[in-house]
């Protein structure tokens, strides 16, 4: 069993728990986007967009070669060489994209539609922009007819009628055309090859076919909803799959009058809705794509080949302009390429991955980065997590943490799995993972060095009573605690078996609750001393040797239940968050230190802050990424994203270098935030939220001073406190800093020759060199003559000499008062030098 060791609590926490109430009304409570922004701060950074997720319901555009295809992520167009799988370049969006497709008339070329309005054609080859426009319009669905005279097909939603118009808008006039309205969203717009006809679809049993030439609308009714389509190359028909897995072909685009009954071909195979459906280019062939991951190979008469286990939901397929190949998308982002001619998977596009729920997962996962290696671990392949390195921009390898059926639409079917908490011990040598579907279930990793993976060493099934809220892990031992709606928080650790063929487990080892609330987030102190546990909009503080309640942070401005809680490191500042507020509280005051009104969705603290001056963290705000320091709410710098931001981290950097700012949008779209300034470390200037020039100081250096530093063999001169005006009065210094919290005050073996310092008196560097002093013989011979010396007594036998005092009825004389006091000094400057042995850490 690993021995567990704490420091000896102090007096304060062996008190019944305080309740504070921080209701002050000096408190900083403002809006935290209304306050200045040190630009000082905003302009030495640099955001980048560095990787992002292959978009599944995006399809791919081809280039005029066929060993390049254009994939997109949320935040750019990237332009692949599928021999060698490698980005050759990319083409930065300036919004959200709406919708893309090649330029008809020339296939090197391709528009893209965004949110706001713009249109732009930029260069395949080149990524460079050719020309763009501006929509009078927000656009909802987006398309190009071909020979339509460099026009284009949006929806747009019209607030005068409250419908969703469909419009021919001229790129050259912006002059808008509506073509026909509809009571909902149409999903897509699609075009045939010709550009006569344009459809809409809507998830309803029926699509709606535009033709341009003879400018009628029909409605092609289907028994069951409609989920995607396309047109015959020829425009001899129109197929569509609906959402119980039928094939259909429609012979009647044109919809003659004549026939009173529709001609349709209806083929089955899929089990669960079509996703997705494209034509050959000859027409002879139709590829199909669903929830069963099988790409379905079709023959216009109905017989069909496959390609069974791609991996994940097929959402989007793409054949080239040659007939060469075809990209198959995935829902977790792998894009893979299949030639026609063999009908295998040549090569396999893979940036970060993702799921249909991966935002969800994500806001209960949060963004994790292992910081040993800087790999971002995140929600993969369902039931799986990915370790995604940045600067290579592909998942590295992938965890199996639990099984995960494929088909997912099977009715009564038991809910899969998914991982909703990932948490790494700080050297990852450990890795806590929660998964649940019935119930949660505890798995505790540990790092194998020989095959370089991670190997489970223990799970635990019904651990809480409810679900899995925090888990946290022990900064220096492997100690993890767990907290659940079930109000009580685990503490759990590594039992190392004394037979050598057995294996080390984790047990649980204690157990603690809160007035049977809630738990919703729990976390340790940067010492390991304290847990932080929140229940509803109270902070509970627990004692970790002990696990007894030391304080309870109350707060009348904690007015909605909190969901997290971190300690800022090598501080005394403890964060917390709701979805509307965040809140800074003192643990060495226990008092409310500032709170600030803002939207929030993810936090994040920086492990690696030096000291309480350099003590930051991210707020991930809808759309964007704030960075604050601990003191009041004056953001040091904000930045805009194209989507909302769902999680933030910091990444180690190199030495003397600040963290790496990390944030993930809903977009599946990763920017990399980096300081560009020489010298990066924020420590090495002035803060602008300092007010002081001279370095911040505990209370103990006020007091005290820095004490004299024995690492390595060296020794460095202790320098004086520096003077800090307004400080108290001794006494109130000293009962401040004792009544502090343990993991913040140092060690006793630190504070020793510090406080032994500062009693006794400084010692001369050589007794010799002081008895060679003409002043000193002089009142030694002195002290002789007058027998003031001590004599060796059976009192005074094998101890240190003293000097007795003066008789009380002699008269004080002022040669021999200076003569003792010298002596005094000699003898004592001998005394401090002797050795004095130092005590352990563990007191």
């Amino acid at each position: 069993m690993t021995s567990m060791r704490f420091q000896r609590p102090h007096p304060l926490q062996q008190q019944p728990p305080k309740h504070t109430d921080s209701s002050d009304a000096d408190i900083a409570t403002i809006p935290i986007l209304d306050a200045p922004v040190h630009q000082l701060h905003h302009k030495r950074w640099k955001a980048t967009l560095q990787a992002g997720s292959i978009s599944h319901t995006h399809p791919a555009l081809w280039n005029n070669t066929r060993s390049e295809v254009v994939v997109f992520t949320g935040g750019e167009a990237r332009l692949y060489n599928i021999q060698s799988a490698t980005k050759r370049h990319s083409f930065t969006f300036p919004a959200a994209l709406v919708g893309a497709c090649t330029n008809p008339s020339n296939h090197n070329q391709a528009y893209a539609c965004f949110s706001n309005g713009a249109v732009v054609l930029w260069d395949i080859d080149s990524g460079e922009q050719v020309s763009s426009w501006s929509l009078p319009c927000t656009p909802q669905a987006f398309a190009v007819p071909a020979q339509s005279h460099n026009s284009v097909v949006v929806s747009v939603y019209s607030e005068v009628t409250t419908k969703y118009e469909i419009l021919l808008i001229p790129l050259d006039t912006l002059i808008q055309t509506k073509l026909w309205d509809e009571f909902g969203a149409p999903v897509r717009l699609i075009c045939s090859s010709s550009g006569r006809f344009v459809a809409s679809l809507f998830h309803r049993p029926y699509v709606h076919i535009y033709d341009l030439h003879d400018h009628k609308l029909r409605r092609l009714k289907h028994s069951r909803p409609i989920r995607c389509g396309a047109f015959h190359p020829n425009d001899s028909m129109f197929g569509f799959g609906d959402e119980s897995g039928h094939l259909c072909l429609d012979y009647n685009v044109l919809g003659s009058a004549h026939s009173k009954q529709q001609p349709q071909t209806d083929y089955h195979w899929h089990s669960g809705p079509i996703h997705c459906i494209a034509f050959s280019v000859e027409g002879n062939q139709i590829y199909t794509g669903g929830q069963e991951a099988v790409l379905v190979i079709w023959q216009l008469d109905g017989k069909a080949d496959f390609q069974p286990r791609l991996g994940a939901e097929i959402g989007a397929i793409s054949v080239s302009h040659d007939a060469q190949n075809v990209a198959v998308h995935l829902e977790d982002g792998a894009v893979h390429i299949m030639s026609t001619l063999s009908k295998k998977m040549t090569k396999t596009l893979q940036s970060l991955r993702g799921s249909s729920n991966w935002e969800a997962l994500l806001a209960q996962t949060g963004m994790v980065v292992n910081q040993k290696n800087g790999l971002v671990v995140l929600n993969g392949h369902p039931g799986h997590i990915q370790f995604y390195d940045i600067q290579r921009d592909r998942s590295v390898y992938d965890v199996k943490i639990t099984q995960i059926p494929t088909v997912k639409y099977m009715k009564n079917a038991v809910p899969p799995s998914v991982v909703t908490r990932i948490v790494f011990a700080p050297d990852s040598s450990n890795l806590i993972t929660v998964n649940t579907s019935i119930q949660p279930v505890i798995k505790f990793w540990r790092w194998n060095t020989r095959r370089n993976g991670y190997d489970i060493l223990s799970e635990v099934t019904a651990s809480h009573k409810g679900e899995i809220t925090g888990v946290a892990h022990h900064p220096t031992m492997d100690l993890v605690a767990t907290c659940g709606t079930d109000s009580f928080f685990k503490f759990w650790t590594l039992q190392v078996p004394t037979a050598s063929d057995e294996d080390p487990t984790w047990r649980s080892v204690a157990a603690g609750c809160y007035r049977n609330e809630p738990a919703r987030g729990l976390t340790f102190s940067h010492d390991g001393s304290l847990l932080a546990v929140v229940y509803g909009n109270e902070i509970t503080l627990w004692e970790v040797a002990y696990n007894t309640l030391v304080h309870v942070f109350v707060s009348e401005r904690l007015a909605e239940n909190l969901v997290g809680v971190a300690f800022i490191p090598n501080s005394s500042y403890i964060l917390s968050w709701s979805s509307n507020a965040v809140y800074i509280h003192d643990v060495l005051t226990a008092s409310l230190h500032w709170t600030a009104r803002v939207p929030v969705s993810a936090v994040a603290v920086d492990p690696f802050t030096p000291n309480a001056r350099t003590g930051r963290f991210l707020i991930a705000s809808g759309d964007k990424m704030i960075l604050c320091g601990t003191q009041p709410p004056i953001p040091w710098a904000y930045w805009t994203l194209p989507s909302r931001v769902a999680g933030v981290a910091f990444q180690a950097a190199a030495a003397k270098q600040s963290s790496t700012i990390l944030g993930i949008t809903d977009q599946k779209s990763l920017v990399v935030i980096r300081e560009e300034t020489d010298s990066t470390s924020l420590s090495s200037e002035k803060s602008p939220l300092s007010k002081s020039d001279e370095p911040i100081q505990t209370a103990y250096q006020q007091l005290y001073g820095h004490h004299t530093s024995t690492e390595n063999g060296t020794t460095t001169e202790r320098k004086p406190p520096v003077p800090v005006t307004g400080l108290p009065s001794f006494r109130d210094a000293s009962k401040e800093v004792f009544k502090g919290p343990p993991h913040i005050l140092p060690a006793p073996s630190a504070l020793y020759l510090s406080y032994m310092s500062r009693l006794l008196l400084p010692a001369v560097d050589s007794y010799a060199a002081e008895m060679e002093n003409p002043t000193t013989r002089d009142a030694l011979d002195k002290a002789a003559n007058k027998n003031t010396l001590p004599k060796r007594t059976k009192s005074n036998k094998g101890k240190h000499k003293s000097f007795p005092h003066a008789q009380q009825d002699a008269e004080p004389n002022a040669t021999t008062l200076a003569d003792y006091t010298c002596i005094t000094n000699i003898f004592k400057s001998h005394i401090i030098a002797a050795p004095v042995p130092i005590p352990t850490s563990n007191g």
